[in-house]
């Protein structure tokens, strides 16, 4: 079974090659967790391996976008200070993915990314192919500046901004929570 751990390696390989000791301190898990989720990752071609580091491979890529078309993404990082959150991600989960309802005021959704890890969550849903704060007409733009919005949304998909106590921290919390919301993941 595909767990959090793994989607948020892919992401970070994604950036670029990384020691298995910088790994371990930025995820601010111990050598031999990242040591085993590496392995795991191996074993499914989707991480390649050398005596300088770990990088993301082809295979990995191509899982990597065909998740994100059909599960949820990270966006990334947003600016979002009304809040105070350290740092602030966005995600989108996909409407057809999601095992249930969405709730009427995003409530559920929030605290689904809170009981991850989150700080707290805002809720979008996207309607007429514009996200809205869920319970509302409101529009992102409305809540959040400066936020561009992807072009690849779908009516029905969530779309959310998570804060968190680091960006690494935030992103985990969106995987894990997210992960919840779709009913997990079997490889």
């Amino acid at each position: 079974m595909l767990q959090a751990e793994h989607l948020l390696l892919l992401y970070l390989l994604r950036q670029g090659f990384m020691g298995r000791v910088y790994i371990s301190n930025i995820l601010g898990v111990g050598e031999g967790k990242v040591r085993s989720i590496l392995q795991t990752l191996r074993k499914l071609g989707y991480v390649e391996s050398s005596r300088g580091g770990h990088h993301i491979s082809q295979k990995g890529l191509f899982f990597l976008r065909n998740f994100e078309r059909n599960f949820f993404k990270v966006l990334g990082k947003v600016n979002f200070p009304e809040f105070g959150w350290p740092c602030s991600i966005a995600g989108v989960v996909r409407g057809n993915a999601l095992i249930k309802e969405i709730s009427k005021n995003g409530m559920e959704e929030r605290d689904i990314m809170v009981r991850n890890g989150a700080l707290g969550a805002i809720v979008f849903r996207v309607q007429d192919n514009k996200p809205k704060l869920l319970g509302s007409d409101i529009p992102i733009e409305n809540v959040v500046k400066d936020f561009e919005v992807p072009e690849d949304l779908y009516d029905g998909d969530l779309l959310l901004i998570i804060g968190g106590n680091d960006c690494y921290k935030a992103t985990y919390s969106f995987i894990k929570g997210a992960l919840e919301l779709i009913g997990g993941l079997v490889l």
